[in-house]
């Protein structure tokens, strides 16, 4: 037998080591002392139980056929309906991909009857519906529409939705007024607001057509959501204009603000999108990750480090990021549907045609394709099993293919499982270890689940929880 070719040694302290399987997110710590720190052979003892948890295989063959089984039987799993209520946008912010694509010429806003229709054509086909997000251009364009959505599908399919059911506005926030956020609280609908840190940060980007920023409204806007008691969440996206003041943005953010959690976006867009032209994206990627793992630890709750630690520590694996790969819908105004939203603009992604077997063969499939499980060129990554591949369309923008990878996400995610490993050793084992208690340790999924809730990332009530549960899944070798 020989070690998994998904097995990595990762040292969290000078002699002690932990053995990660990037496929199952098992672990094992080790003490490893007489000069066996390239870990080339092992005990007796150590063997057997590390083959007893799947360190060892007989071969590859096992593991490749259960990859392969994900490969063929997971691309049904629709979940997750995008609104574009309106394509109409009263910003003008310099890194929007819609921006980008001339899609901000736009004028079209959905209609209660077409979103009706696109409601029952998701609830029809979802296997396990999840959620409902409203997007844009600028949803709250169209209020009476939003609500008007909500209202029919807790009347029409509350036999199909549950507890756990999202409904999801992701706003800039300019546009609400106390009657319309204390309506949207009523009915549950998280609110997502997108600010790129204080005043001049977040102005540096995010303006109105004529020039002027939009920081004085974001925040008014947001205190009224807050006001009338919504769940308010934050998107900030990392670029130019704020990777290199993340402290004075998060701290901002943390102690100014408290939103509900903090989605933190890695730049989208090809290498001339004014958010990455021109970046060293190693040295970008490096201060990203140290900083959000910073503060992450600090008590801000970064929902894109806690649920991918929540992977890693509950053994679950991600095969998709993103629920375009295979659980999504989005459905424009005009009718037309897709997969991403953020391919709206580009009339390629986009069809009139609504069949199940087009999503299934010639969409959905395809991006579900770009796994990491699938490519060959990520298997020996630490991050392989918890990654999902990111933004597909940011693959095809930058490489021009669905599956091209994004050195800033590759070194996120490495240094996302790096850190957890090593937190959790500090946290759970060290002090047995320097007692000589054992030489190996295994830990228990109850053990890890304690580690989660220290970490504090077992919140339940967030947004976008049709996003962060796609396409999780648990590997039994």
């Amino acid at each position: 037998m020989t070690l998994s070719k998904y097995v990595h040694a990762i040292q969290v302290e000078k002699n002690i080591y932990c053995l990660y399987n990037s496929l199952t997110s098992k672990k094992a710590y080790l003490n490893i002392s007489g000069g066996n720190k390239k870990l080339e052979f092992f005990d007796h003892q150590t063997v057997q139980l590390l083959k007893k948890h799947r360190f060892f295989v007989q071969d590859y063959r096992h593991e490749q056929r259960l990859i392969d089984f994900l490969k063929k039987e997971r691309h049904h799993d629709l979940s997750q309906l995008y609104l574009i209520v309106s394509e109409v946008c009263n910003f003008r912010c310099e890194y929007c991909r819609q921006y980008c694509h001339g899609s901000h010429q736009g004028s079209s806003i959905m209609s209660f009857a077409t979103a009706k229709q696109m409601i029952d054509y998701f609830f029809r086909q979802a296997t396990r519906p999840q959620g409902v997000v409203f997007y844009g251009g600028e949803p709250m364009v169209s209020p009476d529409v939003i609500l008007k959505c909500v209202e029919y599908i807790k009347l029409k399919y509350k036999n199909k939705i549950n507890k756990n059911f999202d409904f999801t506005l992701i706003t800039n926030g300019t546009l609400v007024n106390d009657k319309w956020a204390k309506a949207l609280a009523k009915h549950g609908v998280y609110i997502i607001i997108s600010l790129d840190g204080p005043g001049p940060i977040h102005n540096y980007f995010r303006k109105y057509a004529d020039g002027n920023g939009t920081f004085t409204d974001v925040l008014r806007g947001y205190k009224i959501y807050k006001r009338n008691k919504c769940l308010v969440g934050i998107s900030c996206t990392i670029g130019q204009h704020n990777y290199n003041k993340l402290d004075r943005t998060l701290t901002y953010i943390k102690n100014q603000l408290k939103p509900i959690n903090i989605g933190m976006n890695l730049p989208h867009g090809d290498d001339v999108n004014a958010l990455i032209k021109g970046a060293d994206k190693n040295h970008l990627a490096r201060i990203i990750a140290q900083k959000l793992l910073y503060y992450n630890s600090h008590g801000l709750y970064i929902e894109h480090i806690m649920r991918k630690l929540n992977l890693v520590f509950k053994e679950e694996i991600k095969i998709n990021d993103c629920p375009a790969c295979g659980g999504r819908i989005v459905a424009l105004p005009d009718k037309r549907v897709g997969v991403c939203e953020g391919a709206i603009g580009m009339d390629s992604f986009f069809d009139l045609e609504f069949s199940t077997n087009h999503f299934k063969r010639n969409i959905r499939k395809k991006w579900f394709l770009t796994s990491p499980l699938f490519n060959n060129k990520c298997r020996s990554c630490l991050a392989l099993g918890i990654c999902g591949g990111g933004c597909p369309l940011d693959g095809f923008l930058k490489k021009g293919k669905l599956d091209g990878r994004d050195v800033i996400r590759c070194v996120l995610m490495e240094d996302i499982v790096s850190w957890g490993l090593k937190s959790f050793y500090q946290f759970s084992l060290r002090q047995r270890f320097i007692n000589k208690r054992f030489n190996i340790f295994i830990p228990s999924i109850s053990m890890q689940d304690k580690f989660l809730s220290a970490m504090g990332a077992k919140k339940e009530k967030l947004p976008l929880r049709s996003s962060a549960k796609y396409g999780i899944n648990k590997l039994s070798l």
